[in-house]
């Protein structure tokens, strides 16, 4: 019995989607990937804005979080342009 491949959806964010995805990058290899510099990118670590993680004394930060950082930046942008053709 021969089994149908599953093919998943197109990827919700493609600019992010380079072919093979790593789980996790360095926190400053993260950073890039989101155009963000080091000081603003510790800034939204401590505002809960992107989830980070340590091993040791190295932080990283998951493809998924990366993900998740720039969807609810577009969604906020999204209601806020929403909102303000509301007034």
């Amino acid at each position: 019995m021969q089994q149908q491949a599953i093919q998943s959806p197109a990827h919700p964010l493609p600019f992010l989607a380079g072919g093979t995805t790593q789980i996790a990058y360095p926190l400053d290899v993260g950073l890039k990937k989101i155009a963000v510099g080091r000081t603003k990118g510790y800034e939204l670590i401590e505002e809960g804005e992107l989830e980070t993680y340590t091993v040791g004394s190295r932080r990283y930060v998951t493809h998924a979080a990366l993900e998740r950082f720039i969807a609810n930046r577009i969604a906020a942008e999204r209601e806020t342009r929403l909102a303000g053709g509301a007034q």
